[in-house]
């Protein structure tokens, strides 16, 4: 097996951006047919499917590494996956109950979110399968599940007015098309028996995955946070409309997605170089486009969230230094071999990347949510909903300061990598060159209006102007973007033919 990191990389990147233009029709569907305290139970409702689904990579984590290593778990990680799905229904009821009694959200309604968490459990588990030697495919996979979405968000939603209800079920429908993919992918993979030393594997190693699961619960404890000390829902409206537009530059993760797989497969980092590059090639227009068109972004998915454009501002710098901390990670996790080793102790486990960036995620994760109780405690009494979203953002990005600073240090020391600040610097000028000018321009002329064919029109219009022209002028200026480009449409006329 081999896995082609840039051909794989760019691969997922074309599918995000893909899916981030069905992502902004599937919001306005649902921002435009949702009053804001229907939206703010909906994003309450992501969040507690996420708690739940930690237990997921207890399945995930071992079956995508073993899969990219040759290992034939594939079978028995399905089963597992579905076994575990059952503990996820019940855990979900459990704090659905609870939560319903302290906020004003519907208990009906997250009752029936139940009917997501299978389906869930199982793309997911079908995702890392592909990830380990096909990621191209686990790309499509998620391409298929967001285009699917749109159609049957359009009948729930727009045609049948069934509310948040009818998202529920537009969601969890569209997880069928992207299972049968996926299946279809892997069946080579999936077409042996159940092996029960890979389960007993699973669950005697099961805090290696779960242990990370204990800061992303830290972390997203927030939102229940929030929601509890407030007591509504109104302000979580606020904050999913801000998170659709700021996390945009998350996409540039896309381009390292084959690293993790290709070290686990080959321990070879000789393309890292090129990688980071090209990640914060992409990263730079990305952010860009948020912070210009962050306030008429947001007022594409509801006027009425207009107002939360310095959540935007604040909020993409926070998921710019998510970017690299996430992709650095992996990279750090792509060469920990511990678990090959049958001998190895849990005092080894302990020393190795799998425990210790996650200890350091835990200890900064635990300092935020403490930080945010009491300022939200202190500050609820006398200020607004929204300036509450504020400091809360304000403290969201600066947690995330410390992670990312030791993982670039820790990437930096274990792939002795030394990037060419150069091109990056002309990108840097090319992306003030346009979108500064781009964002007085629609200030001044881009003409708001409630009527979403009058106005979404104009504002592609700017967007695609500033995505062309910093594409040809980067290619103009930097002989390696030529050369990127021209690998690109080499690939795509060698595919066609």
């Amino acid at each position: 097996m081999t896995i082609r990191v840039m051909y794989s990389g760019l691969f997922f990147f074309l599918v995000g951006i893909i899916t981030i233009i069905t992502g902004l029709v599937f919001m306005l569907i649902v921002t435009r047919s949702l009053i804001p305290q229907e939206f703010g139970t909906l994003t309450l409702i992501n969040g507690l499917i996420f708690y739940v689904t930690l237990i997921q990579p207890i399945t995930s984590y071992w079956v995508l590494r073993e899969v990219a290593r040759g290992e034939k778990s594939a079978t028995t990680g399905i089963f597992s996956s579905v076994i575990f799905s059952s503990f996820g229904i019940l855990l979900f009821l459990i704090l659905s109950f609870f939560v319903s009694e302290q906020t004003d959200a519907s208990r009906e309604v997250l009752f029936f979110a139940t009917i997501m968490i299978p389906v869930l459990f199982l793309n997911d588990v079908f995702l890392a399968i592909n990830l380990g030697f096909k990621p191209h495919i686990a790309s499509l996979g998620k391409l298929v599940l967001e285009i699917s979405k749109i159609p049957l968000v359009i009948i729930f939603v727009y045609f049948l007015d069934f509310g948040v209800q009818g998202v529920i079920l537009a969601v969890t429908f569209a997880y069928i098309p992207s299972i049968l993919l996926l299946g279809y992918s892997a069946r080579e993979k999936i077409l042996r028996g159940i092996k029960l030393e890979f389960i007993k594997k699973w669950i005697k190693l099961s805090w290696i995955p779960l242990y990370p699961g204990i800061y992303s619960l830290l972390r997203n404890l927030d939102v229940l946070i929030f929601t509890l000390i407030t007591g509504s829902t109104f302000g979580l409206a606020y904050y999913g409309a801000a998170l659709s537009v700021s996390s945009l530059i998350m996409q540039s993760t896309s381009i390292s997605s084959a690293v993790y797989p290709k070290l686990l497969s080959e321990n070879k980092s000789d393309y890292l170089h090129d990688t980071i590059t090209k990640m914060i090639y992409f990263a730079i227009p990305l952010f860009a486009i948020s912070l210009t068109f962050g306030r008429p972004g947001l007022f594409t998915l509801n006027p009425l969230y207009e107002i939360g454009f310095p959540l935007v501002i604040i909020m993409t710098m926070k998921f710019t230094l998510m970017t690299f901390s996430r992709a650095f990670e992996n990279f750090l996790k792509g060469i920990e071999n511990v678990d090959q080793n049958p001998n190895s102790t849990f005092k080894n486990y302990a020393l190795s990347k799998l425990f210790t960036i996650p200890t350091f995620r835990l200890i900064q994760n635990l300092i935020y949510l403490i930080l945010l109780i009491v300022i939200l405690i202190l500050l609820s009494s006398d200020h607004s909903e929204f300036e509450l979203l504020i400091y809360w953002a304000i403290l969201g990005l600066f947690s995330v300061i410390p992670i990312t600073l030791y993982l670039i240090i820790s990437v930096k020391n274990n792939f002795k990598i030394g990037l060419n600040l150069k091109p990056i610097l002309k990108y840097l000028i090319v992306s003030v060159f346009v979108f500064i000018p781009l964002f007085i321009l629609s200030e001044k002329y881009l003409e708001y209006d409630d009527e979403l064919a009058k106005f979404l029109p104009n504002l592609l219009l700017y967007v695609l102007i500033g995505i062309v022209s910093y594409a040809i002028l980067t290619y103009l200026i930097d002989s390696k973007t030529k050369k990127f480009y021209n690998s690109i449409i080499h690939e795509i006329t060698k595919k066609m033919k």
